[in-house]
Formats: structure tokens, sequence, C-alpha cells
């Protein structure tokens, strides 16, 4: 067995991989760079699943890494009538939902121009049936226009963020806002994924 240790730093080497008959097994629960999830976002991404009330209220979830490089945490929260609120606040709100193209237009406008972020996203959509259907997708989001650092770190650190969210379809990587194409086109691409 041939052992080789990935030093990300000069101050801290973090996983051992161990090579066996072509197969690598990384040890250890966190991500390659050390961070880890939050339990904030795996109870909000359970709220974003399952609803609450019987209710799904949440259409999109931002993520980022918390300012001491430590954990992922949860940004903000959007409901399914545009409504941000803080990560602990939960409001089910009387005002009306907005249409789920208005929210995809509003998540791309709202993607921030020079720093990374993880996003879940509860896209809804109609299939070729005609019925509607949505899917969790996650997103990752590190534009060109950010620093080196941050697009190292958010790479490194998705699987720990992905391993705890259960129950993703979907996930797509993005540095430009003109990835993500329009809600037909997004949704098409769903349409034809498992």
């Amino acid at each position: 067995m041939n052992c080789v240790r990935l030093t990300v730093s000069k101050k801290s080497s973090l996983a051992v991989v161990a090579k066996k008959a072509n197969k690598q097994t990384i040890w250890g629960q966190m991500a390659l760079s050390g961070v880890k999830a939050d339990q904030a976002c795996i109870e909000v991404f359970s709220k974003q699943k399952l609803g609450t009330k019987n209710k799904k209220w949440i259409t999109w979830v931002s993520y980022k890494i918390s300012d001491n490089g430590k954990l992922i945490e949860v940004e903000y929260i959007v409901t399914k009538s545009g409504r941000r609120l803080a990560p602990k606040e939960e409001k089910l709100d009387d005002r009306e939902e907005m249409a789920p193209r208005e929210l995809w237009d509003m998540f791309r406008a709202r993607l921030p121009a020079n720093d990374c972020r993880y996003y879940t996203y509860d896209f809804s959509f109609i299939n070729e049936s005609g019925f509607q259907r949505e899917k969790l997708c996650f997103i990752t989001w590190a534009p060109d226009t950010a620093d080196i650092k941050s697009k190292m770190l958010i790479a490194s650190s998705k699987d720990s963020l992905k391993k705890a969210l259960v129950g993703i379809s979907q996930e797509v990587q993005v540095s430009d806002v003109d990835e993500l194409e329009n809600y037909e086109q997004f949704g098409n691409k769903l349409m034809h994924t498992k």
C-alpha cells in the first residue's frame, strides 16, 4: 500500500489517502479543507426539502464559509413569496407566492459578483407530461472574479456540505451567471436527469 500525504497549506496536512488496486479512499469526515457543515445547514435544508406544517415554503438557501474559515453556515433563506429571511427566522408568510420564473430571475440577480457561495434551490417546473415537478439542486457559485483562495476553499469544502444535505437530486457548478440559463432551459436540463 502506498500512502500519500496531501498538504493544502504549509501549516496543516489535512488527509491521508490510501492507494490500493487503483482506488482511493479518504479517511475522515471533514472536507480536505477542514471546513465542516454547521448543524443549522442540515436543519434548514430539512425544512426546505420537507416543509413545515405540510407546506414547502423555502425556494433557496444561501450557504457561505464562515469568516474564520472553519464552518459552512446558512447565510439567508428566500421563501416562495420572495421574502429574504435570516437563518433562524421561520415565517410562513401570507403573501402570495411569486411565479417560479420570477424567483429564478431574482436568484440569478442576487449572486454575489466577487464571492463564492453554495445554494440549494428548489426548482419548480412542468415536465413533459404536463405535471408540476420540483427538484432540489445543489449549486456551487464560484465566479471568475473571486480570488483564488476563495475558489479553492469553496471547491475543497463542497463535499462536506453535500454529504450533510441528503436528498439533493442535481448538482451544478457555475462561474458565470450566464451559465444559469433562463428558467425554461434549466428546467429542461433537470427534466432529463434522474
